[in-house]
């Protein structure tokens, strides 16, 4: 828990789709939430993957409201939603309007994937970078060949960031690299490469007007600090937010 208060971070995707409860998982929560960060959910509207049987708006109002009304000491452990495989449930709006009601504010999807129309009225739009699907080895080189004047970004990229401002304005679009793929595809790259895509990454957000996702620590896949991008990661947050 040190590394992430110390690391700059704000918002920090903390729980996968339930409440912690043990007591391990209570204390780490305690400990980000006194340190004023805000945590974040994981929501799955799916039984299973994305692509299983659906859940009903019904289950997905109760669930969402148990999540929105945790509580450790009487603070409210959730301050965001994050809403997976957004864009293979074709009744999204649908959902996103449901969790507004029972009093989220901030909502954000994952839109990798799916052939959904995105919600409008969304506090983030989230996708996975383009440049680690798809022929990885050549965008990879052709960014290091081009580095430092590469973006980490691809044209598909920036067509989605201006499609979803363009539909959505009040909204952000966020570039992320998406769990567990693309995540462990950054994890096999060398730590030069990793630090030069989150150097790009980040210097880039205000040119090409979106947010990047910094991968402090996530699950068991990639640990900034044994990867050795940690001090690297920190000074881009401390820089370009």
């Amino acid at each position: 828990m040190p590394d992430i208060i110390k690391s700059g971070a704000v918002y920090v995707l903390a729980g996968n789709g339930k409440e912690p409860t043990g007591p391990n998982a209570v204390n780490a929560a305690r400990q980000l939430l006194n340190a004023g960060l805000k945590l974040g959910v994981r929501y799955n509207p799916f039984n299973g993957n994305g692509g299983s049987t659906p859940k009903s708006l019904s289950t997905i109002q109760q669930e969402a409201q148990a999540l929105f009304n945790a509580k450790i000491s009487g603070t409210q452990v959730y301050s965001f939603i994050f809403i997976d495989h957004a864009l293979k449930r074709t009744d999204i709006q649908q959902i996103v309007d449901i969790m507004r009601g029972v009093g989220w504010t901030l909502i954000s999807t994952n839109e990798t994937g799916g052939g959904a129309t995105p919600p409008t009225g969304m506090w983030l739009h989230r996708k996975a970078f383009n440049i680690l699907n798809g022929a990885v080895e050549t965008k990879i080189q052709d960014f290091l060949d081009n580095y430092p004047n590469s973006t980490g970004i691809t044209q598909q990229d920036i067509a989605w960031i201006n499609s979803t401002l363009a539909s959505d304005p009040a909204s952000v679009a966020v570039l992320k690299l998406e769990v567990e793929t693309e995540v462990a595809r950054f994890v096999g790259l060398p730590a030069d490469t990793q630090q030069k895509l989150l150097t790009a990454w980040a210097k880039n957000q205000a040119t090409y007007n979106y947010r990047t996702v910094y991968p402090i620590f996530v699950g068991k896949t990639y640990d900034s600090v044994v990867a050795g991008t940690y001090s690297t990661q920190k000074a881009l947050i401390s820089t370009y937010g």
